[in-house]
């Protein structure tokens, strides 16, 4: 399911530590773009990163991929994550409130 547990147990082994986080982080990032409270929490624990660097990577990160493909990233799962932070800033959007419209000229 679209739980961040299964990401739990690295079984990395002969790796840094550090590049096991960039993979888990990556990886999650792939599947979420976007975290609730409970996850961050969760990550936090499994990566041994602050709740506060986390939310900024993610941040960081939600910014560079509607900028450029990073190159970690297959042109497949570039469009899928850039469609869903698309999605989830236009529904943002929405729950704000209706998105202004530009008003149609003469004879539309």
């Amino acid at each position: 399911g679209d739980s961040l547990s299964r990401w739990s147990s690295s079984g990395h082994s002969g790796q840094s530590e550090d590049k096991v986080s960039l993979f888990m982080l990556r990886s999650i990032f792939l599947e979420f773009q976007y975290l609730d409270c409970e996850q961050y929490s969760l990550l936090s624990r499994l990566v041994g990163m602050s709740r506060h660097h986390l939310v900024q990577w993610f941040g960081d990160h939600r910014y560079a991929v509607k900028k450029s493909k990073p190159c970690w990233m297959t042109e497949e799962q570039y469009n899928k994550v850039l469609a869903n932070i698309k999605y989830q800033q236009y529904k943002n959007l929405l729950s704000r409130g209706r998105p202004k419209t530009v008003a149609a000229g003469p004879g539309l």
